[in-house]
Parts: structure tokens; sequence; C-alpha cells
């Protein structure tokens, strides 16, 4: 684990510089722990640097190497706090030892400054760019610079040694991404294999905190944090154009809240396209009388009644945006779902991302938390090129509401089967796994409404839509991929929950016989063997993993 160790190695990482180079627009630069480096400055001359640098020796190199009326050296460490007289620890170049080489007081003393307090008394109105990089002293920086960060600071950089978690409650102003650079890196793959660290920042999430603050940090491995303050992160999230679709048919007892969810976004989309599919009620109207008060475009589409994935397409088919989601009429948003969504195409290791989905929870028809229903765990294989994965069954979660997906998706995989009464989420998801990757966002994003008039209550008309699924998916499979064992566990299920022996006439009736015969027949002979052998596998599964079981046709 040596190699993971904390150093005092000043040489900044390529990956860092890059970053910085990326930044527009940028004129008062703070440099806080300079030593005796000149490299931001060198590749921005222009801007205003403040340097701060406590360190005789570093002062004085600096002093010979700065030729420009721009940089301001000042010979003092800054903390939260203004005190002479401060121990600074030579070895590790901080007024705190580093912990993890041996360091003592030999007697050096430094002044320390509020960063507070500077920028009142030199009047300085902005920060374009803050770089904090003080062996460990970083976060006593931003305590004494909470009001300066806040309000004037555009974008900061900075180190942790003893955790995230800390720096995240103190700017919640700021999108904070953890920063890889090669020796990081080297530390994280001993504990995940995760694809989304393969890129140079990784928005902090739950994940990334709990890696770093539990894994990483017991390793030795600190690193470096950037961030962006929201407002400026919101807008160049905005150069990102998204319409939204919303298919509904009947669906005046909910639509206003669906559609208000998308209103209330913190990442406004371009458009919302309201898709009426024959609607009945007052659906129109209600959504008619909503749009006049909405400064984005809300279109309304009406249409004859066609179902759900012919309604969907018709949004498709409107869109003039480069990413589109899906919202049922009767789910709703969490407010940050398209800003977080959109983060994974703009931070992402993939560099064919075509879907990004997330995690979703339950409420009843009035509104309320449902803790009745089964809610799909999120498994996180499902990143990536998962095609396999999302083939033995719908992996991806919250319906055809939490998926954001690019545009340019439909032209190569084709629009959603209208033909399909049932798994037309699953049979596009599968289709756009075969040609791309996907992603996920670890968070609840959207609460899906349970109620009598979901289709999903309607069990028997989803054994029906399911064999519609298998005919058209069995005969493309075979020859090219395996299909999956999971299938046929699947319709016996189904058979069992009817309850009606009547259903296996149905099953034999509707199937076609080549499917029949590749998930029943060529291995078990007959569909009777393979339930005897279901049950045996369904009964030792329940004796040994009671918690397990219900996810066996997940």
């Amino acid at each position: 684990m040596k190699d993971f160790i904390k150093s005092n190695n000043t040489e900044i990482p390529s990956e860092e510089l890059t970053i910085f180079k990326s930044l527009e627009d940028i004129k008062v630069i703070f440099d806080v722990g300079a030593r005796e480096d000149l490299c931001y400055f060198n590749l921005k001359p222009h801007c205003e640097y403040h340097l701060f640098e406590p360190n005789k020796e570093a002062t004085e190199i600096l002093e010979k190497k700065i030729s420009s009326k721009n940089i301001i050296l000042n010979k003092f460490g800054l903390s939260d706090e203004n005190k002479n007289e401060c121990i600074y620890y030579l070895s590790s170049q901080s007024f705190q030892p580093n912990p993890y080489i041996k360091d003592t007081d030999i007697g050096i003393r430094y002044a320390v400054r509020k960063l507070d307090d500077y920028v009142e008394e030199h009047n300085i109105n902005y920060i374009d760019f803050l770089k904090i990089d003080a062996e460990g002293f970083d976060y006593k920086i931003i305590k004494g610079g909470k009001e300066t960060i806040k309000n004037k600071v555009s974008y900061v950089q900075f180190e942790y040694w003893d955790g995230v978690k800390k720096f995240v409650e103190i700017l919640p102003n700021f999108k904070l991404f953890l920063m890889i650079e090669p020796r990081l890196l080297k530390a994280i793959r001993t504990k995940t294999k995760d694809k989304k660290y393969n890129q140079h920042l990784v928005a902090l999430d739950f994940d990334v905190i709990d890696l770093i603050d539990n894994k990483l940090i017991p390793l030795g491995a600190g690193g470096n944090i950037f961030g962006i303050k929201n407002e400026i992160y919101i807008n160049q999230m905005k150069k990102y154009k998204i319409d939204v679709v919303i298919p509904v048919y009947n669906g005046e007892k909910f639509i206003l809240d669906a559609v208000k969810s998308v209103v209330n976004q913190t990442l406004s989309p371009t458009k919302i396209i309201v898709v009426d599919d024959g609607s009945t009620d007052n659906t129109n109207k209600i959504v008619s009388e909503y749009a006049k008060t909405y400064k984005v475009e809300i279109k309304i589409i009406k249409k004859e009644n066609g179902g759900l994935s012919s309604a969907r397409n018709t949004g498709i088919k409107e869109s003039t945006a480069d990413f589109i989601a899906f919202l049922d009429a009767d789910d709703i948003w969490i407010e940050n779902k398209l800003e977080k969504q959109i983060t994974k195409y703009s931070y992402t290791g993939f560099d064919n991302l075509g879907l990004v989905y997330c995690k979703y929870d339950l409420i009843k028809e009035n509104g309320g938390k449902d803790t009745d229903g089964y809610i799909l765990p999120l498994d996180k294989k499902v990143q990536g090129y998962a095609f396999n994965k999302v083939l033995k069954a719908n992996k991806i979660l919250s319906s055809g509401s939490g998926v954001l997906i690019k545009k340019e998706v439909f032209e190569k995989v084709g629009m959603f089967d209208e033909k399909l009464k049932f798994g037309e989420d699953w049979d596009m998801w599968i289709r756009i796994a075969e040609k791309f990757e996907v992603d996920f966002v670890d968070d609840v994003l959207v609460h899906i409404r349970r109620h009598e008039s979901n289709m999903s209550h309607h069990l028997f008309n989803v054994f029906l839509g399911e064999i519609d699924f298998y005919n058209k998916w069995i005969p493309k499979l075979k020859g090219k991929y395996t299909i999956p064992f999971d299938w046929s566990d699947r319709i016996i299920f189904r058979l069992i929950m009817l309850k009606r022996f009547s259903s296996l006439k149905t099953l034999k009736e509707k199937m076609l016989p080549e499917v029949y015969k590749e998930l029943f027949t060529k291995k078990f002979l007959s569909i009777y063997v393979y339930f005897i052998f279901f049950i045996i596998r369904r009964t030792i599964k329940l004796i040994f993993s009671p918690k397990d079981f219900i996810k066996i046709f997940r």
C-alpha cells in the first residue's frame, strides 16, 4: 500500500493542468500553497494572480521567477484565523504535520490570515479560480474564506487528506467532482472496477464519498476535488437541449402533477411534448390551460388512440433536441432528475453512452409513499456494454420515466415497437444495449405511481404480452446469442400466478412452436417436466435464500 501514501511531491499532475486550461473567461486566480511553481501562470499569463506561500525558500525562488506585474506574492499562509508565529512543518510544507512522514517542529514560524479578511482589505470583487494545495490544511482555509467562496468564487480546487464529506457539507453551493489522477486511480482499482472512474472528473455522489472516506483514506490515498459554482454549472448544462415526452391517455387525475415535476426541474428542458393519445376526459384542457403560464414551450399533440409506444414514437418524431426523456403521465420526477442524468453525459468514462437510468420508489394513488410494493434494487453491473445483463431481465430501472436517451440512438435502433403490449420498454433497452453503453445515477429520481388502472395490474394481459415478446426475440437471438434461462422461469411463474389450467392451453396456442420448443421441450422434453424442475429449484432457493426468493424473476 506504500504506493498510495500521500507524499510531499509538488509536481502538478497533467490532469489538473488540463482541467485548468479548459476554463474559459477567467481573470483572477488565487493560488494557495504555490510553492516555487508558476505552471498555472504560464498557461494563462494574462490573468491576475494572487500567490500565497509562507515558505521562505519557495518565496525566494518565486521572486526571481516573477517578472509580471500581474502576480501578487503574499509571504504568508491562509487559515481560519489571523495569527502570527504559527508552527510550520518544513518536510510537510504545511502548518500541520503530514501523518505519513516523520516531521517535527524545528522552530520555523510564519503568519496566517483569513481569506475573507484578505479579500475585503484588497477590495477584490470576484475570484474566478481558487486553488488550494496546503497539504492537509485546506479545510481550515475554506472555513476562513466561507463568505468569499460562497459569494465571489466561480471554481475551486482543493486537497483532502482525511475525507471529503465535511467539504461537501461546507460547500453546498458548489457541484463537486473527484479529480482522477494516475496515483489515485491505482488505489481506486484496488477497491472497484467501476468504469465511471475512466475520466478526469467524477461527480461526488454517495458512492464516491463512501469510497473515499471509508476505503481510500485508510490506504493514505488522498486526492483533489474540483468544484463549480452551481449557477455556472447549470448554465453549462443548458448547452444540452432536452425534450421531454409525456404520453397520456385519460390522465386528467395525474397529468398536472407530472407536468409540474418537469416544469420544476433545476435544469429546464427545451420543450415539453404532451402526446394526448385519444383522451376522452379533460386531459387536453388541463394541460392547455397550464401551458399558458409556463415560459418553456409545452406542445400538445392530439392523436387517435394507438397505445403507449405509439404516443412515445409521436413524441420522438416531434423532438428536435439532442436528448429525450420520457415521463408517464401518472409518474413524478424529483426536481434534479435531468440535471443529475445529463451530468453523466458530461463527465463520463463511456465513449458510446446512449442511455442513463436511475433508481425509483413507489407512491400510492394519492401521492403518498407506497411501502407495500416491491422495488427492484439497482444492479451496478448494468453499466457500460451490458447487453447480456439487460437481455436476461429488465434491469433498466424505473420504466420509461427514469431514462434519458440521446436522440441519435433512435436513428440507429428504431422506434418503440407498437405491436408489443408488454415489455415495450424492455424491448427498447435490449436494442439500445446491443449498440450503446448505458450508465446510471445511483439516486431515486422518479416516483412511480401504483393505481388500479396501471396495466401491470392486469395479469392475464401481461401474460399474453410476454408471449408476444418472446415470439419476437427468440427467433432473432437463435444462433447469435444464448437464450436466457430465466425466460422459461418467467413463463412458469406467470402460469402459477394465473391459477388457471386454461392458461397453459393459451400458451400453446399463442406461442410460436419454435419458441415453445426453445423454452421448454428442447431440454426438458415437456413443459410438465420443466414445471417439476422449477418447483424443486424454487423450493431449495426458498429454504436457503428466503430473502432472495422474490428476486428470481428480476
